[in-house]
């Protein structure tokens, strides 16, 4: 397992973003994304708290909010939402499919505040290896695949109280535990002895996109003025 979800989904969200402040320290995502089952639902979505062993604690939001036909496959419009000191409220959303038990995003937006949304350029982020499906960066949705099942657990996080499947990493580097009733990505908690904590606190019904205005092309020029602006 090697990271927790969160810390995980928010490498895959950040690593569309130029290294610096917190994201330099974020891990590669195009290896393990293991630590989910993929559960999208339009309209729905959760809300986690991470928390590192250093003791960085990050806010993270995930909904679906719509969906898009990718060739012969029904994609969901995932949109990721992360608050930071450096750039304040950034959202992201990827047009993830499922295929064959691996996750692949075809297309994806990002927005900083401050700024209009912008098309990140294909060929590059988590959507350069989707027409590859041998691929290591089309990542396996299910953590079922390489964990170990360890029971049937009834657990409370601050969203309330869950009855989840607790799963076990192959390796023993962590913990997470599922519920079907949370979207898009079915955790409730999950621990990991190199990453830390995440824990559900919310989730959400009528979700809609925060991306505002009409998406231009990628010009880093425009996101480094809204960096500079905080």
């Amino acid at each position: 397992m090697r990271k927790i979800a969160v810390v995980i989904l928010v490498s895959l969200f950040s690593a569309n973003l130029p290294a610096q402040g917190p994201f330099s320290q974020l891990a590669d995502p195009t290896s393990e994304v293991r630590t989910v089952v993929w559960n999208p639902q339009v309209g729905q979505g959760s809300e986690y708290d991470m928390t590192t062993h250093n003791g960085t604690t990050m806010h993270v939001t995930f909904a679906v909010t719509s969906t898009e036909a990718v060739e012969d496959q029904t994609g969901y419009w995932l949109e990721i939402g992360v608050n930071t000191s450096e750039l304040g409220q950034i959202y992201m959303q990827n047009l993830t499919t499922s295929v064959s038990g691996h996750l692949r995003t075809s297309k994806s937006i990002f927005q900083v505040s401050g700024a209009p949304p912008m098309n990140f350029p294909a060929g590059s982020g988590p959507a350069r290896n989707r027409r590859n499906p041998d691929s290591k960066s089309d990542n396996s949705s299910d953590i079922r695949t390489g964990g170990k099942k360890v029971g049937v657990e009834t657990i409370t996080v601050p969203a309330g109280t869950f009855q989840c499947e607790h799963w076990l990493a192959s390796d023993g580097s962590g913990d997470a535990w599922l519920s079907t009733n949370v979207v898009p990505y079915s955790v409730v908690k999950a621990t990991d002895k190199d990453s830390g904590l995440m824990l559900l606190t919310k989730t959400t019904n009528n979700a809609k996109s925060h991306i505002t205005g009409k998406p231009v092309p990628f010009d880093p020029a425009i996101f480094m003025s809204a960096a500079r602006r905080k």
